[in-house]
């Protein structure tokens, strides 16, 4: 399962849902402004276990998974 952590305010985080429909990635959208205390860098990709942070680093993730 992934998830999506960020804002509807935030440009990176909108570029990074718009990279992941793109690339017909189905994922979980989570506004962090809608849980407080929420502690984080955004835009966050969680995949499993593994969290993925910023959008360049997630750009890359999904390059490199789309090349496989």
């Amino acid at each position: 399962m992934i998830k999506l952590y960020g804002t509807d305010a935030c440009t990176s985080c909108r570029q990074a849902k718009m990279i992941l429909e793109r690339n017909n990635i189905a994922y979980i959208w989570v506004d962090v402004s809608k849980k407080p205390g929420f502690e984080g860098n955004i835009p966050q990709l969680q995949i499993n276990d593994t969290r993925i942070f910023g959008l360049g680093e997630i750009s890359e993730y999904i390059k490199n998974i789309m090349v496989r």
